[in-house]
């Protein structure tokens, strides 16, 4: 008989529950080979309500489900004392199975006054948690962190190799770069943040050791310009350290696209994927000015946003095998507003692998009801119709609140770049 959901989560949080139960001997006969039962376990991996008795069947299914079952944990204020409890219980096992940490702050709450404390005091006191290779940060003040925890999150975290970060605040950019200074082995960070200061780039703040560093993720706060200056720049690549392979700029004003240049010159032909995303504002002369992609002759995928000219001039004198074009849409009036021309089939895009055109339809609210998929779809084939009979163009449609979409932007859930 299937255990309660309600008891699942109690085995999950209770110290005192004792996890390593003893095998149980099944009837005689034979047996599934290890692998199938793997591949069976495997297909359960979302189902936690038949992953909790599969746990129970023998020594074998036990750490095979907990593979799934304890692989991701989402820490909310209210759950972090519970989580240390657990792992200080001498009959606690779960940690080798962790493999994804999330810390948040509740829904609807202001991240920029919830602080991370409720995390940050547990963290001296956790165990080392070896498997751990993913940390998500989200809606959380950061401010307050002190040397004693950052020194335990390298200690427990030792492992680590992506760091999200999503609408937390810090105080300067100092912060930023102790925090990224704890891990050692990071091959992936996204930053989504915000400042509390307007600070200026400084020279002054040690960059972190990011030598393993392959993707990179930012998305420019809404205050803190040189802040991101600072974390553009320690991503130069110096001393013949590895160099970044896809970088994702977003929300960049023309004050940064000095810097961001730089950071493409020395990518050199190591960038292979590249989304950028410029704000209106910053017009064809200033991208000209700083952006040449032609030095990334190793470059195969581009992303841009928008079928605007400063976006476009990227295009110029370069060779890829894949271009994504987003555009957003909030009305069927706005589809005539787009600069269409620009998809004219050209010797160009005859040459790419695919071409695909990613549709963020705007809708006022969740029903979806204000734009129509059908119709959005034969609007635009309508206005591009050579194009749109390549086979090597597809249209993706996707129609949500705008308030949806923004929320998985910052979070970097694009269904572009990954």
């Amino acid at each position: 008989m299937q255990r309660p959901r309600h008891l699942l989560c109690q085995m999950q949080f209770d110290p005192h529950v004792q996890f390593d139960a003893p095998a149980v001997h099944s009837p005689t006969g034979p047996r599934l080979p290890p692998e199938i039962q793997k591949i069976v376990v495997d297909i359960l991996f979302d189902d936690k309500d038949t992953l909790g008795p599969c746990s129970l069947v023998d020594q074998a299914w036990l750490h095979l489900s907990r593979r799934h079952l304890f692989a991701s944990i989402h820490l909310l204020n209210d759950r972090c004392e519970s989580f240390r409890q657990l792992c200080d219980s001498p009959h606690a096992t779960i940690a080798p199975y962790i493999s994804t940490l999330s810390i948040s702050s509740l829904e609807g709450a202001d991240y920029m006054t919830e602080s991370a404390s409720f995390f940050l005091d547990h963290v001296p006191y956790l165990p080392s948690l070896p498997a751990l290779t993913s940390l998500e940060i989200s809606c959380l003040s950061w401010q307050n962190v002190s040397q004693q925890c950052l020194s335990s999150m390298a200690r427990c975290f030792s492992n680590l190799t992506d760091l999200s970060i999503h609408l937390v605040e810090f105080r300067h950019s100092q912060q930023v770069s102790d925090l990224l200074s704890c891990f050692q082995m990071l091959e992936q960070v996204s930053i989504g943040a915000t400042f509390a200061t307007e600070d200026q780039a400084s020279s002054s703040i040690p960059p972190p050791s990011l030598r393993y560093l392959r993707v990179l993720r930012l998305r420019m706060g809404l205050h803190g310009a040189g802040a991101f200056r600072d974390i553009i720049s320690w991503c130069i690549p110096t001393n013949g350290l590895p160099a970044i392979q896809a970088l994702s700029l977003a929300s960049l004003d023309a004050s940064l696209l000095p810097v961001v240049g730089s950071l493409l010159r020395e990518l050199g032909p190591t960038l292979k994927d590249l989304d950028i995303w410029f704000m209106a504002s910053v017009t064809v002369a200033e991208v000209n000015t700083d952006i040449d992609l032609t030095r990334n002759r190793g470059l195969r995928s581009l992303t841009v946003h928008n079928l605007d000219s400063q976006s476009w001039v990227l295009l110029e004198g370069i060779s890829i095998d894949v271009l994504y074009v987003v555009i957003f849409v909030d009305s069927m009036e706005a589809l005539d507003r787009k600069e269409w021309a620009r998809l004219s089939w050209t010797p160009q895009f005859a040459g790419l692998r695919l071409f695909s055109l990613d549709v963020i339809c705007f809708t006022p609210g969740s029903n979806n009801g204000s734009l129509d998929g059908d119709t959005v779809q034969r609007e635009i084939r309508r206005r591009v119709p050579e194009w749109a009979e390549q086979k090597n163009t597809e249209i993706k449609l996707e129609l949500e609140p705008v308030h949806k979409f923004y929320d998985k932007f910052m979070k970097f859930k694009s269904p572009v770049f990954q």
